[in-house]
C-alpha cells in the first residue's frame, strides 16, 4: 500500500518524537489522532490540513466527547507547527484554532470502608498492588514500571516516573513488610519486574484497572474505583491527617509549585519523617481494619512504634477520611 504524503509526514513526525524522547504512549496517541483525522477528512498532502477541515472534524455531532476533541486538537496544532518548522508547509494553518474549554468533573474518593471491601474482594497479587497504591499514592504507570532492584530497605526507588522526575518513596513498616513478603513468596529474579502476573509477564496499568473493576463488581460497590481514584484518596487522606503542603507535594510526586521547589526544597529526611509520623496503612492496621486481610507477620511490623505514632496523631484533631465521603 502506497502512503500518501500526509501519512509520510505523520510517520516522520512520530520518528522525530522518538528522537526527542517522547514516551511510547504519547507517540501512540499522536499516531492514533493524526491518522484518524487524516482518514476521516481525506487528507492526502500536508497542505490539506486546513483550519476548515479541522473545524469540520471538530463539528461532527456526537462522535467524540469534549475531552477527546481537546486532545485531538492539541495533537493537530503541535503537528502543524512541526510541519512549518520542517518546511513541509509555509504557514501554520491552525495558528488561529482555539482549543475548547473542558469542564473538570468532580472526583469522588471512596471511603475507608469501601476500599477495605475492595481489598477483601481482591486476589493476593491485586491485594498487594492495591495496598501499595493505598500506602504510597503512586501513579499506576510508576508502579507497573518498578523492578525488583527498586525495592530497598525502607524505600522504593521510582526511577521511571511519568513526569520524568525520579524520587524515593519511603515505606511505612506495614508496606515494607508486605513487599518483602511479596518478594519472598514469589522468589523473583533480580532485575525483573516487581509485580508479575501468573504467566510471568510484568503487570500492566490496563490489567490493573481491569482487575480493580472486577474486584469492585465482586465487592458490590457502587462507587467508581481506579488506580487514579485511589491516588486521590491517598492525597486527601494525607491532607486530612495534617501533612503540610510541601510534604504533600513531595509524597505525591507533584512538580507544579515551582516557587516551593526553588525556595524551600523538600529534603528526603523530611519525607521519611512524615511517613513515620503518619502512614495510611499503619492507621488502618492500628484501627484493626486490616485484620484478616494481610498476613499477621505483616501487621506486626513496626508495632513497637505504633503507640508513639498514635500519641502524635492524637495531639491534633484529625478526622477520619472514612467517616464521610470526600468530594
Amino acid at each position: 500500500m502506497t502512503l500518501s504524503n500526509y501519512d509520510k509526514a505523520v510517520a516522520a513526525y512520530l520518528r522525530d518524537g522518538q528522537r526527542r524522547g517522547l514516551r511510547p504512549a504519547t507517540i501512540r496517541y499522536y499516531q492514533m489522532a493524526l491518522e484518524r483525522v487524516g482518514a476521516e477528512r481525506g487528507l492526502v498532502e500536508p497542505a490539506d490540513l486546513t483550519l476548515a477541515r479541522v473545524r469540520g472534524f471538530q463539528d461532527q455531532p456526537g462522535h467524540l466527547g469534549p475531552s477527546s476533541i481537546h486532545g485531538y486538537l492539541c495533537a493537530l496544532k503541535t503537528f502543524a507547527r512541526w510541519m512549518v518548522d520542517e518546511e513541509l508547509i509555509t504557514v501554520d494553518p491552525l495558528a488561529r484554532l482555539r482549543l475548547p474549554r473542558v469542564d473538570q468533573g468532580v472526583v469522588t474518593a471512596p471511603t475507608d470502608r469501601e476500599l477495605l471491601e475492595l481489598l477483601r474482594a481482591s486476589g493476593p497479587l491485586l491485594r498487594t498492588v492495591l495496598a501499595v497504591l493505598l500506602g504510597t499514592g503512586m501513579r499506576i504507570s510508576d508502579l507497573a514500571a518498578l523492578m525488583i532492584d527498586d525495592l530497598r530497605p525502607g524505600e522504593l526507588i521510582v526511577a521511571r516516573a511519568k513526569n520524568r522526575a525520579g524520587r524515593l518513596v519511603p515505606l511505612d513498616p506495614v508496606l515494607e513488610a508486605l513487599l518483602c513478603r511479596h518478594v519472598a513468596d514469589h522468589a523473583p529474579v533480580g532485575g525483573r519486574a516487581l509485580f508479575v502476573t501468573r504467566t510471568g509477564r510484568p503487570l500492566t496499568p490496563d490489567a490493573t484497572r481491569l482487575a480493580l473493576a472486577d474486584a469492585r463488581h465482586r465487592a458490590g460497590l457502587d462507587v467508581r474505583v481506579s488506580p487514579h481514584i485511589v491516588r486521590h484518596w491517598h492525597a486527601r487522606d494525607l491532607a486530612a491527617n495534617g501533612t503540610q503542603e510541601r510534604l504533600l507535594a513531595a509524597r505525591m510526586g507533584w512538580r507544579t509549585h515551582a516557587l516551593i521547589s526553588r525556595y524551600a526544597p523538600v529534603a528526603n529526611r523530611e519525607v521519611v519523617a512524615d511517613v513515620t509520623r503518619y502512614a495510611p496503612l499503619v492507621r488502618l492496621r492500628d484501627e484493626g481494619d486490616l485484620d484478616g486481610l494481610l498476613p499477621r507477620a505483616v501487621l506486626r511490623a513496626g508495632v513497637s512504634n505504633s503507640a508513639k505514632n498514635e500519641s502524635v496523631r492524637r495531639g491534633v484533631t484529625t478526622p477520619r477520611s472514612g467517616d464521610s465521603r470526600q468530594s
